[in-house]
């Protein structure tokens, strides 16, 4: 498999994330691990809360498709799966965790970027409905707000 290819799986990989997390979020989350989740919906957290076993369970995951890649040649597309799942764990984790919850305070406390999706997860937290991923269909929105400054201007064509 070329390095473009699995490039583009493991950044295929890291947009299907979202979905997947939010999916994961809302049905077992809020579902059958609410007992675990509803510590993150508590308020602040000094230290460790028993929601973080939830992202420890995927990382585990994780783990296993980079090994069964590593280790068994048929299955090696696991790799750049793996992969994608870890960069967007690592891009979830500097968001949610650094940014939105400020569990480690390595972003500064405004980003301006980082706003609307901060916004939206708090308000998930208030009435524990709506925006359940973190960069999801409203990401999307966010994401074209922010980018449209950036954009050239539009030329009007003469007929």
């Amino acid at each position: 498999m070329s390095t473009v290819v699995q490039i583009g799986i493991g950044l295929v990989s890291a947009v299907a994330m979202e979905p997947v997390s939010a999916t994961i979020h809302r049905v077992i989350g809020h579902g059958v691990a609410w007992p675990v989740h509803r510590s993150h919906h508590c308020g602040p957290v000094g230290g460790p809360e028993a929601n973080d076993i939830i992202p420890a369970v995927s990382a585990l995951v994780t783990i296993a498709m980079f090994s069964v890649g590593v280790f068994n040649t048929r299955f090696t597309w696991l790799i750049p799966i793996a992969a994608g799942v870890t960069l967007y764990g690592a891009a979830y984790f500097a968001v949610h965790d650094v940014y939105i919850h400020r569990r480690l305070r390595l972003l500064p406390p405004y980003v301006r970027w980082l706003e609307p999706f901060k916004t939206a997860h708090l308000e998930h937290h208030r009435s524990g409905q709506g925006n359940w991923g973190i960069f999801g269909v409203r990401g999307l929105r966010i994401w074209k707000q922010l980018m449209a400054p950036l954009a050239p201007p539009r030329t009007r064509i003469r007929r």
